[in-house]
C-alpha cells in the first residue's frame, strides 16, 4: 500500500489519521492553551488561513518565475539575434520552434514548480506527490476511458460558444497554435512530443501534483476547481482559457478519484493528441480530410467511453470527494489563496499576457 492507497479499496479518502498531502489538522498544537472551544476554533481558523496564504504565495511565485524566465530568454534571444541572425532563423523553423517548446515546458514550468514543491514539503504543507499506483487498476482504466470523450466533447462545446461570443463581440482570440504546420512524419513526431507528451507530464506534475495536492486539505472540490483555474490562467490566452478550466476539473477529479496522477497524465495526453492528429491531417491533406478524421476519432472515443462508463458503473465504486478541514468557508479560502501579494502579481501578469491574445 502506497501513501495514497485507500485502505477501504474505494476512491476518494481524506483519511483523518493518514493525510498524505499535508499536516494532519486533527492534531492540536501542544503549546496552544485550551481556554474554550471558541478560542480553539478561532486559533485553528487563523492557522488554516495563514497556511493557505503561504501555499498561495508559493504558487504565485512559481507563476512569476515562469513568466519572468520565458520573457528573459525571449529577450536574450532577441538581443543575440542582432549579432547572430541565424539564431532567430532557427526559431522561424516550425519543427525547431516546437522542439524549443519542449525545453521551455521543462525549464519554465518544471523548475519553478519543483522548487515550490520542495518548499512546501520542507514546511510539511504537502506530502509525497501521487506518482504511485492507483487504488484499483481496472476502475482507473474504465474511468479514464469514460472521461476521454467527455473532456473532448466539452472542449468542442466551449469552443463553439467562444466562437459565437467572438463573432458577436467583434473580436478574435488567438492561441498561437493557428500557424503551426506539422508537415510529414518528422513534423508529426515532433508535434506529438512537444504538444502531447511533454505538456501532459509537466503540467500534470505542476498542477495536479504540486498545486492540487496541498489544497486537498481544504476540500477536494475546492482543490480541483482552484487548481483548474490556475491551470487555465497559465495558458495565457483567451482561446484556451475557457476549455482548460473545464478540462482541468476533469483532470483533477480523475487524479483524486484514482489516487494517482498517472491517469490524468494519460487523459491529458489523449486530449492533446486528438488535436495534434487533426492539425497534422489538416496540414498535409486539407480541411476536408481533417474534418473526416476528427469525426472518425470522436466516434471511436465515444464508443470506448460508453464501454468504459458501463464497466465502471458495474463495479459500484464510490468516488467521494472529501470536505477536508471545515474551519474556513469557501470565500475565505479563495481570498487566502488568491488574495496574497505574489498571487495577485502573478494574476496581473497573466491577465496582461492574455489580453495580447485578443484581436479586434
Amino acid at each position: 500500500m502506497n501513501d495514497y492507497q485507500n485502505p477501504n479499496g474505494q476512491f476518494g479518502g481524506w483519511e483523518q489519521n493518514h493525510v498524505p498531502y499535508g499536516v494532519n489538522h486533527t492534531q492540536s498544537s501542544g503549546s496552544m492553551p485550551i481556554y474554550d472551544e471558541q478560542y480553539l476554533k478561532r486559533e485553528e481558523k487563523k492557522k488554516d488561513k495563514k497556511i493557505l496564504r503561504k501555499i498561495g504565495s508559493n504558487f504565485g511565485l512559481a507563476v512569476i518565475i515562469y513568466v519572468t524566465l520565458s520573457f528573459a530568454v525571449s529577450f536574450l534571444i532577441g538581443v543575440l539575434s542582432k549579432h547572430l541572425p541565424s539564431l532567430l532563423m532557427l526559431f522561424e523553423n516550425n519543427n525547431l520552434s516546437l522542439a524549443y517548446s519542449v525545453v521551455g515546458s521543462i525549464f519554465y514550468i518544471g523548475v519553478p514548480f519543483s522548487l515550490v514543491y520542495l518548499s512546501l514539503k520542507r514546511k510539511n504543507y504537502t506530502g509525497l506527490l501521487p506518482f504511485g499506483t492507483v487504488y484499483n487498476k481496472k476502475a482507473a482504466v474504465n474511468l479514464t476511458m469514460m472521461l476521454a470523450p467527455i473532456m473532448i466533447v466539452s472542449s468542442m462545446v466551449v469552443n463553439f460558444i467562444s466562437l459565437i461570443f467572438q463573432e458577436m463581440a467583434g473580436m478574435e482570440f488567438s492561441s498561437g497554435l493557428e500557424d503551426i504546420q506539422m508537415s510529414g512524419v518528422r513534423g508529426f513526431i515532433i508535434a506529438t512530443i512537444s504538444m502531447a507528451v511533454v505538456p501532459a507530464i509537466i503540467e500534470e506534475f505542476a498542477i495536479r501534483g504540486v498545486v492540487m495536492q496541498p489544497l486537498r486539505r481544504f476540500g477536494d472540490k475546492f482543490a480541483i476547481v482552484a487548481s483548474a483555474l490556475i491551470f487555465s490562467i497559465m495558458h495565457g490566452n483567451m482561446a484556451q482559457i475557457p476549455y482548460t478550466v473545464i478540462g482541468g476539473i476533469y483532470l483533477g477529479y480523475l487524479a483524486v478519484a484514482t489516487g494517482s496522477i498517472w491517469p490524468s497524465i494519460i487523459l491529458h495526453f489523449i486530449n492533446n493528441m486528438y488535436s495534434v492528429i487533426i492539425m497534422t491531417v489538416d496540414t498535409n491533406f486539407g480541411e476536408t480530410w481533417s474534418g473526416m478524421v476528427s469525426m472518425g476519432m470522436l466516434a471511436i472515443l465515444v464508443a470506448v467511453g460508453v464501454f468504459g462508463g458501463v464497466a465502471f458503473k458495474s463495479m459500484n465504486y464510490k468516488t467521494t470527494l472529501e470536505k477536508g478541514v471545515d474551519t474556513i468557508k469557501t470565500a475565505e479560502k479563495c481570498t487566502a489563496l488568491f488574495g496574497n501579494v505574489p498571487m495577485i502579481i502573478a494574476i496581473i501578469m497573466m491577465v496582461g499576457i492574455t489580453l495580447t491574445s485578443i484581436e479586434r
